[in-house]
């Protein structure tokens, strides 16, 4: 199995896009990573509303399967915001009902800021 690191915006945002019910935006909103496995697509991250460095960031992530989400894609999208932009904060939103992303989200050391049912 190959795996390779794509910044398509448009792919990316396509794959992500849908999944994340975020439908209506387009891919120049947003600054994006994805993970191909044998050349298909298989996860990716979008992120915006960037306020500067010491600021925050937002991302969206989405991914098919369970195993797309490897150690070493987990340090480039979390390198990227804290390390490249700077960011003290990074922020995701995460439908209250998605108990999966949420557990995951909890266990990469997010924390719950709002909830909204």
């Amino acid at each position: 199995m190959t795996t390779e690191i794509t910044t398509d915006n448009v792919a990316i945002a396509e794959f992500v896009l849908p999944r994340a019910d975020m439908k209506g935006r387009t891919a120049d909103e947003f600054t994006a990573i994805g993970i191909k496995r044998n050349g298909v697509l298989s996860g990716g991250v979008l992120y915006e509303n960037y306020t500067g460095p010491g600021g925050c960031v937002e991302m969206h992530v989405a991914g098919d399967g369970a195993r797309w989400m490897t150690p070493q894609f987990l340090r480039l999208v979390f390198g990227y915001p804290f390390i490249q932009l700077g960011c003290k904060v990074v922020r995701g939103r995460v439908p209250s009902n998605n108990i999966h992303a949420l557990a995951f989200d909890l266990r990469l050391g997010f924390t719950i800021e709002h909830l909204i049912r």
